[in-house]
């Protein structure tokens, strides 16, 4: 009940393209939510899918979150490749999403919280593949396999790290001061969202791009955004019904918040009725 009451809040109060007026917000939308454009670079991650799709060994999963990673007391489980590929990584048209935002924003340095398979990082790196790039992931049989695709792929400035994310944090104090476009996949909880999201809206780029999955996973996933979006003076926030998109820009005040919808999910919404 919870879930299907945060959607319809959230369907009311979205928008279409043809709500929105900001040129800016307009061309990024029109361009990282075009999910019907393909480039040559999809398809070998593609076909890395589709074997993951196929790929019935059964391995050990270290789960250290609410929803992928909750906290230092770890539980194990085993689960098929195949069922991970299909409920836990990200879905081709998030893949396809995150890339268009990389190839449009061309950030030089990328973080990636929740590397699960490594789909979404292969995605985003062919957005730019001269960005630097690092993800972390806790689960050490999952590093394996995303650390395979990417060398097959010849992804030579992807750097994963095996650690959970508050290791990595403490480790790589240098790389996370530059970071200027973040994925955030995993540890769903309301205190690390916070504490991620002031981590690095506190570091040293002025610009930068943050990205929250599970905006509505729980109750405590909700506030965590809420409070999140309310710190936000300068630049752009994008929600849908699954992710918080941040655009910290400090040459726009005051900051621009919109809940965003596809125009085919909300037909009657043609900027005449709202």
């Amino acid at each position: 009940m919870f879930r299907i009451k945060a959607y319809w809040n959230y369907y009311w109060g979205a928008k279409t393209l043809y709500n929105i007026h900001s040129p800016y917000l307009y061309a990024l939308l029109t361009f990282v939510f075009d999910s019907q454009r393909n480039y040559y670079s999809f398809y070998p991650i593609e076909v890395e899918r589709a074997q993951y799709h196929c790929n019935t060994d059964l391995i050990e999963i270290i789960d250290l979150g609410a929803g992928s990673q909750k906290n230092d007391h770890s539980n194990q489980n085993k689960r098929m490749v195949k069922d991970i590929a299909k409920t836990s990584s990200s879905h081709e048209s998030k893949c396809k999403f995150l890339h268009n935002l990389v190839l449009h924003l061309k950030p030089q340095y990328i973080l990636e919280l929740g590397t699960n398979l490594g789909l979404s990082a292969a995605y985003m790196h062919q957005g730019c593949p001269s960005a630097n790039m690092h993800t972390v992931e806790g689960d050490p049989t999952l590093s394996q396999l995303s650390q395979a695709l990417f060398d097959r792929q010849n992804m030579p400035n992807i750097q994963l790290f095996n650690l959970p994310f508050q290791t990595y944090l403490d480790s790589q104090e240098d790389y996370v001061q530059k970071v200027d476009f973040v994925y955030l996949d995993g540890n769903h909880t309301y205190e690390a969202t916070l504490k991620y999201f002031k981590l690095i809206f506190n570091n040293q780029q002025e610009k930068k791009l943050m990205i929250f999955d599970d905006i509505n996973w729980s109750k405590g996933m909700m506030q965590a955004w809420n409070e999140i979006k309310s710190e936000i003076k300068n630049g752009y926030v994008v929600e849908t019904h699954q992710l918080g998109i941040i655009i910290v820009d400090p040459d726009h005040f005051p900051s621009q918040q919109i809940k965003y919808i596809s125009w085919l999910k909300k037909p009657f919404s043609l900027g005449i009725f709202g």
